[in-house]
């Protein structure tokens, strides 16, 4: 009886100090597994779930080639590919796109050939496209649809090239059919995972400043929408001078355009525009986004810049700051992750250094957020170096690659 009254004092003794923790529904996370990288590098690490619902890499990313992996981390295939260059995948991971120089030396200065290349999760190939470029003309950036389609931007003639999922050329859209201006045109796309559009952010040329003055000269940026035959269904102009970013909601019905407007105290204004499926603005948020997240239901919207988090309201049509990088801490949010299930954000910061002829990231931390910007837990990777940051979520659990191991986490509810 009387250890029973010692238990039940400590029980209220705890309410009292902690009454919030004690009863409220935080998640701990542990680590599950560490896998070192091996004696290569890691630039960036992609997974799946296997036939156990257990998070694994399918594909390490290296400076100058892809290992294609199985869930034993056995490497099932080895492929070389374009150093430096952007390793691309589709929105359900299930295709990757690399680039590979061909013949470099043995091609004139003048052109240089380029393979897309297009392999299953596996490593299986699926097709090559073949581009010649001349060698001052900017790289063609590639984008993978769900059924393996490809999507090839060329930013020296304002054009867009539509592929389907065994390679075949099907469209060539040229995205400012009355432009005269011979400049390299900045364009930016992004494909609706479960939708049947994509959309196109482009200038006619970069924006410029007048000789001898501060005054900008608009590149005169656009959004454009198109269905998956290359269509097009709306297009706006922009009044701002320049774009910095495009995304969309899985579903194709919001698209998000960061853009610029004139400087105010040597200081650009800062804007990320919400339109709807039909390309009407729906309102306007003061900061440029640099990644973005939609809930399942697409309701709700966390947006991120370099120091900030915010959550949208997309039926009330309100945002709120729920995250800060402290002063003090130096470092940058580097990318953002959801937990569709909870409606929880995971954010991972980081500082950047540059160090031997790349920028890499040090001292990270990711932490998980509700909506009301509560800490829900904290996990600090100060002994590893990133270079692409990601975070992983699926199944409860949570996967982070560094470049000497990866590690997945697994979530429990206390």
């Amino acid at each position: 009886m009387k250890k029973n009254s010692i238990l039940f004092f400590v029980l209220i003794l705890l309410l009292l100090i902690n009454p919030i923790k004690l009863f409220s529904a935080d998640k701990k996370v542990q680590l599950a597994q560490l896998q070192q990288a091996g004696s290569e590098r890691a630039m960036e690490w992609l997974w799946r779930l296997d036939s156990d619902e257990q998070l694994f890499p399918f594909l390490k990313i290296e400076f100058e080639q892809l290992l294609f992996m199985e869930k034993n981390a056995n490497v099932q295939k080895q492929v070389r590919y374009l150093a430096n260059s952007k390793v691309v995948t589709s929105a359900k991971q299930n295709y990757i796109a690399c680039i590979e120089l061909v013949g470099e030396n043995t091609l004139s200065a003048e052109d240089k050939l380029f393979h897309y290349h297009i392999y299953g999760w596996t490593g299986e190939k699926i097709y090559t496209i073949e581009k010649m470029k001349p060698y001052d003309d900017p790289l063609w950036s590639i984008y993978l649809f769900n059924n393996g389609g490809a999507l090839l931007t060329d930013g020296a003639r304002g054009c867009v090239y539509l592929y389907n999922g065994k390679g075949k050329f099907t469209k060539k859209i040229d995205l400012f059919e009355d432009d005269i201006f011979d400049y390299e045109k900045p364009i930016e796309c992004a494909l609706a995972e479960n939708g049947d559009v994509f959309v196109v952010a482009a200038q006619k040329r970069p924006m410029t400043r007048e000789a001898g003055t501060s005054q900008l000269v608009s590149g005169e940026p656009w959004i454009i929408c198109f269905n998956v035959d290359g269509e097009e269904l709306w297009r706006k102009a922009i009044e701002n001078p320049t774009f910095s970013r495009v995304a969309v909601s899985p579903s194709g019905d919001f698209f998000i355009l960061a853009h610029n407007s004139l400087t105010v105290d040597n200081r650009p204004l800062l804007i990320s525009t919400i339109f709807d499926k039909e390309g009407n603005s729906i309102f306007e948020i003061p900061f440029n986004f640099r990644f973005s997240v939609f809930s399942s239901d697409e309701t709700q919207l966390f947006l991120a810049d370099k120091k900030n988090v915010y959550h949208v309201d997309l039926v009330k049509k309100t945002y709120r700051n729920i995250f800060t990088v402290l002063h003090k801490q130096a470092g940058i949010i580097t990318t953002i992750a959801l937990d569709n299930l909870n409606n929880e954000l995971m954010v991972l910061t980081a500082k950047s250094i540059f160090q031997n002829k790349c920028f890499k990231f040090v001292e990270a931390n990711f932490q998980k957020i509700n909506t009301a910007g509560e800490m829900l837990w904290n996990i600090d990777l100060d002994q590893d170096v990133i270079f692409t940051p990601s975070i992983h979520y699926e199944n409860f659990q949570i996967a982070v690659g560094c470049e000497s191991n990866y590690k997945i986490y697994r979530e429990s509810r206390d």
